[in-house]
């Protein structure tokens, strides 16, 4: 019965998946409906931290060798 009763919960799971993923929402990690937003929304803040001093970086590196700043987005 454990089987079965575990196949379950993974249907349960892809459906509340594809409705979160219906409604726009991204999606990270295995948990229920609420937390999936809020962890989504950690996770983004800190890629972008990340991202934002790795560019500031690269953005220092050029002005250094006193090149102008190309394609670099805000």
């Amino acid at each position: 019965m454990q089987g079965t009763d575990r196949t379950h919960k993974l249907e349960n799971r892809s459906q509340k998946i594809s409705k979160i993923k219906n409604e726009g929402e991204r999606i990270c990690g295995n948990n229920t409906e609420k937390t999936l937003t809020h962890n989504c929304r950690e996770r983004e803040q800190k890629t972008n931290t990340r991202w934002r001093k790795r560019k500031l970086r690269k953005k220092e590196k050029i002005e250094n060798r006193g090149g102008d700043i190309f394609c670099l987005k805000k």
